[in-house]
């Protein structure tokens, strides 16, 4: 009977210390701060040298020993492979040119240590190319696969074997309603036989919003190991959104802020944030078998005329069933990360202000 009595009492204990570390609110979404977790670390890191050839953009690490250098400008090839241990170059790839396999803009994109494979956006081309790891260390010749994507689409990930999910940057929520009709979810997916000029240049056309919100709506897609689940991690406010295979939104955390950015319709009808304001939530994050990574910054509508968007971040964990595990606090400015394959280290990029040449820095994880 006393063990009984015990059992009950250290479980509802247990429910209480999770119900004061979240709370839910009105509408069914969870919040949570920065308070919320149980372990916080402050990780100091050490910057690693690299042997440029111009100017980066960001750094990514797609194996353990193999880097991602993507340059802002480039005469001849945009991103480089480098040995991350030697700083020896590998390969160059995504040429400069108008032509076909060729780019006028490259972006890597990478989000998961599940993925076999990494892409490289090319936004004036309004196309992204799809690159297996293996194939292109391998294969001197291999040149990836091209999809085109519509001008709305400003992230993308794999979903299924034959189809790519696409984020709506047409949508946003103001006055608890979409502003465009036909915009009333951030989620539009394609097959990918249908990511053609022609087709993209139809949704465009059908698509076409009565507001033009892309200068303040973004977000991430990270696909669960078992592709049940989406998360989409929004950029300008402290949101995650998780949907399930069928695109029905099925959980909403708010957190670890409570950014809520104020928007104003200028006669071009584009939508900006009113008063001239930026806020910035989250940067691109990462995801691993177990685990999500997020990128927080919380600029919550500054002026950028007299402040700066360079300040520390921190780095969420959280588990696939939002469990949350782990808050990094990092002293560096950072805006792109990835992981190694064992979870020990994390590599970010920084600089000191924006358009300075990028840094690689390598943070050793607790």
């Amino acid at each position: 009977m006393i063990k009984t009595i015990n059992s009950v009492l250290i479980l509802s204990l247990s429910l209480l210390f999770w119900a004061c570390k979240t709370t839910a609110n009105d509408d069914g979404s969870i919040h949570f701060s920065d308070r919320s977790f149980d372990k916080d670390y402050s990780l100091k890191g050490q910057v690693l040298q690299m042997h440029l050839r111009g100017k980066p953009l960001s750094y990514t690490l797609i194996k353990d020993s193999v880097l991602l250098l993507n340059y802002w400008e480039s005469d001849t090839f945009l991103i480089d492979l480098v040995n991350v241990n030697t700083g020896a170059k590998i390969k160059s790839i995504a040429r400069k040119g108008k032509g076909p396999k060729e780019f006028l803009n490259a972006t890597v994109k990478y989000k998961s240590l599940n993925d076999k494979y990494f892409s490289i956006h090319d936004v004036v081309k309004q196309s992204f190319t799809r690159y297996n790891i293996d194939s292109l260390l391998i294969y001197n010749s291999y040149s990836g696969i091209e999809y085109k994507i519509p001008s709305f689409a400003q992230d993308f990930a794999f979903f299924r074997d034959d189809s790519i999910i696409l984020y709506n940057s047409n949508y946003l929520i103001v006055d608890n309603g979409p502003l465009n009709g036909n915009a009333i979810s951030p989620i539009y997916c394609i097959k990918m036989s249908e990511s053609t000029d022609s087709t993209c240049h139809k949704l465009d056309s059908l698509l076409r919003p009565k507001y033009f919100a892309s200068n303040v709506s973004n977000g991430t897609f990270l696909i669960s190991p078992d592709k049940q689940s989406i998360w989409l991690v929004d950029s300008y406010s402290d949101e995650i959104s998780v949907y399930n295979s069928n695109f029905s939104l099925i959980k909403r955390y708010k957190g670890p802020g409570k950014l809520s950015p104020k928007y104003e319709i200028r006669p071009d009808s584009a939508v900006y944030f009113r008063d001239g304001k930026y806020y910035r939530s989250f940067y691109p994050s990462f995801a691993s078998k177990n685990f999500i990574y997020l990128l927080h910054i919380g600029v919550d509508g500054i002026d950028l005329n007299f402040a700066k968007v360079e300040r520390p971040v921190s780095v969420l964990k959280i588990d696939w069933r939002g469990n949350l595990v782990s808050r990094y606090t990092i002293k560096d400015y950072l805006y792109n990360i990835s992981i190694s394959s064992d979870e020990k280290y994390l590599y970010g990029t920084t600089v000191k202000s924006f358009g300075d040449s990028a840094r690689l820095i390598r943070y050793m994880l607790k």
